[in-house]
């Protein structure tokens, strides 16, 4: 096993991954050391502001996976929220219209939505980010960073992510700012 600190400046990147499947699982390990963050993010280079993607984030101390397989995004929160600087275990499965989200190994927050898509299956050939999302794809202003994944991920709602950005805390009362993702890296 293999662990990194991501400090709010640094992220893995995987090479650009090619990801056409039914299912798509991710098993990680963390202990956040902030509310909210990426974990986990990768999309559809072809389309960015309407194609597929999958992200798993922390928002305001509880996790969360969003995923869309070109029709509009379905959004799963966690019941529980998680505590600063403690471990945790996060299995987070997309299967078409169907996610699953479970925090060390408790039973899973289930989703099922129909997708009016005859599409099953996520398609993203983008590389994908551990750890944050690089400056270019959000703008900061004087207020908070807002993460702006695709104009319409999670269902046209925008949510703070806190001291995603070189470790800068920020007030999530003033208002958003928002970033956006390129057409290309």
């Amino acid at each position: 096993l293999h662990s990194w600190n991501f400090d709010g400046k640094s992220a893995i990147i995987l090479p650009k991954l090619r990801i056409l499947h039914n299912r798509i699982s991710i098993y990680v390990q963390i202990q956040p050391l902030q509310k909210s963050g990426v974990i986990f993010y990768a999309w559809q280079t072809d389309s960015p502001t309407k194609g597929d993607f999958i992200l798993l984030a922390l928002a305001n101390s509880r996790v969360f996976i969003s995923y869309s397989l070109g029709d509009g995004p379905m959004t799963l929160f966690s019941h529980e929220e998680i505590i600063a600087r403690r471990q945790y275990t996060l299995e987070a499965i997309c299967s078409g219209e169907h996610a699953s989200l479970s925090i060390d190994g408790a039973a899973p927050v289930v989703l099922s939505v129909p997708s009016e898509s005859s599409k099953r299956h996520l398609n993203i050939d983008s590389p994908a980010y551990v750890g944050y999302i690089p400056n270019r794809f959000y703008s900061l202003g004087d207020g908070p960073m807002t993460l702006f994944s695709h104009e319409e991920i999670i269902a046209r709602r925008q949510y703070t992510l806190e001291a995603i950005c070189s470790g800068r805390h920020l007030n999530i009362d003033s208002p958003a700012y928002v970033g956006y993702i390129p057409n290309r890296l």
